[in-house]
């Protein structure tokens, strides 16, 4: 019995064997392991959606920023379908502005069209052109990346700024405005298939009393922005999109 007491004692003097050793490694291992992709895996979860949350509050400032102007317009031109690489998506329009006192012409009833100046003065006849402001070009297979995730990395896409621009009578730009980065549209042709669902995906078009998209004699406008952003080189791209219809009180 004493015999037996002391072996077992001496064997636990001796420590743990090399195998139990490993053993034991392996299991911390994988264990730390497991807990630094819970942890990291988190952390992109988080910085996605904190990115995600920032584009969408982006684009809903752009709405806000534009809907109010486009709402009581008189739409002079609309660019929906650019056909050259400098013909970007643009709208351009003229707004009711208080002049003597009234958004009309007391002699003839004829509204007061026109802009406002940099102080807030009106200008009868100056025009605001709302366009998208070329920046970089981003391509799918020069970097690695799928931003409109469509399964493919052969899309280009161009991405820019939302201006707000006033001109004068004489069309000499007076003053611009920058109402959001950001803005992603298709490299070239600025009027396609963003997202990869097969409609196109222009900034501006015209549209009927339901909202449906028309090529002329529209009663409303289409406000269709699309905003991209990346985590990092090589992390997941984020595509954000907000669309909303605005009828015109003044259409032509």
């Amino acid at each position: 019995m004493n015999y037996e007491l002391l072996t077992r004692t001496s064997k636990m003097e001796n420590g743990f064997t090399l195998l139990e050793l490993i053993i034991v490694m392996s299991i911390l291992i994988v264990m730390i392991g497991g807990a630094m992709y819970v942890i990291f895996s988190g952390q992109e979860a988080f910085d996605e959606g904190s990115i995600t949350s920032f584009l969408e509050s982006q684009a809903a400032r752009l709405i806000d920023a534009v809907k109010d102007d486009i709402a009581e317009c008189l739409v002079i031109t609309g660019t929906s379908v650019p056909t050259t690489s400098n013909n970007y998506a643009s709208l351009t329009i003229k707004v009711p502005v208080l002049v003597s006192g009234a958004y009309w012409n007391t002699a003839t009833g004829a509204v007061n069209w026109g802009a406002y100046d940099s102080s807030g003065n009106p200008q009868p006849n100056w025009y605001i052109k709302y366009s998208f402001s070329y920046t970089k070009t981003l391509s799918e297979a020069a970097d690695g990346l799928d931003y409109n995730k469509d399964g493919d990395l052969t899309d280009s896409f161009d991405i820019g700024e939302m201006v707000k621009d006033v001109y004068n009578t004489t069309d000499v730009l007076q003053y611009s405005v920058k109402l959001c980065n950001d803005i992603m549209t298709v490299a070239t042709n600025r009027y396609l298939d963003v997202d990869g669902n097969g409609d196109n995906d222009p900034i501006f078009v015209y549209c009927d009393k339901d909202g449906e998209s028309v090529t002329s004699n529209g009663i409303g406008v289409i406000l269709n922005f699309w905003l991209g952003g990346k985590l990092g080189a090589k992390r997941n791209p984020i595509l954000v999109n907000t669309s909303t219809a605005i009828m015109l009180i003044n259409p032509q």
